[in-house]
């Protein structure tokens, strides 16, 4: 299971309990944005990302990566998602394909 899916269930639940009526339709909020329908700020997220030892850009990475492995290591799906250079797209296509190649075969059973 990536990082991000376990930060995120702790973080639905102190989301309704703190705000329960708010109108806001973004997953992450803030005092201040709860009673609005704005973003929370990218200074918000990295400061606050910072505090838990991860980065923005490591839960990006381990997302593409993830794609990368569910999607069978398409370069142009990955392209197209996330919007990102053909050299980028090479590396992540290769590391998903070894990733993938090394795979066990789960069909067969000894």
């Amino acid at each position: 299971m990536p990082v991000h899916s376990g930060l995120v269930r702790r973080w639905l639940p102190h989301r309704r309990t703190t705000w329960p009526h708010t109108t806001n339709p973004h997953v992450l909020i803030s005092d201040k944005t709860a009673h609005s329908t704005g973003p929370i700020s990218q200074q918000f997220v990295t400061s606050r990302m910072n505090r838990t030892g991860y980065s923005v850009g490591r839960i990006r990475k381990d997302r593409i990566l993830h794609e990368a492995l569910t999607g069978g290591a398409d370069p142009l799906h990955l392209s197209l998602i996330f919007e990102i250079f053909h050299s980028t797209v090479a590396r992540y296509s290769a590391v998903a394909e070894h990733l993938l190649a090394d795979e066990p075969d789960q069909t067969s059973r000894p």
